[in-house]
């Protein structure tokens, strides 16, 4: 799991969430400075191995992510 701080003091983290049967899918969250989740979502497709590799916070609060996916 990799956390990264906005600089409004928004968390953005993310991750992997993993099952015996369907492969990982990766997951990407925003939680707000006060602790409230603001949104959250995964990505990748049945039968791959999604893996997020890097989190970078860009300039303008957005931010990049880059991973991989793979079939089982």
């Amino acid at each position: 799991m990799t956390k990264q701080l906005a600089s409004n003091g928004d968390m953005v983290v993310s991750g992997y969430s993993a099952t015996l049967d369907r492969g990982n899918a990766f997951y990407l969250a925003r939680i707000g400075s006060d602790g409230t989740p603001l949104w959250s979502s995964t990505f990748g497709q049945t039968d791959y191995l999604s893996h997020r590799n890097s989190l970078v916070i860009a300039p303008d609060g957005g931010f990049v992510v880059a991973g991989d996916d793979g079939t089982i």
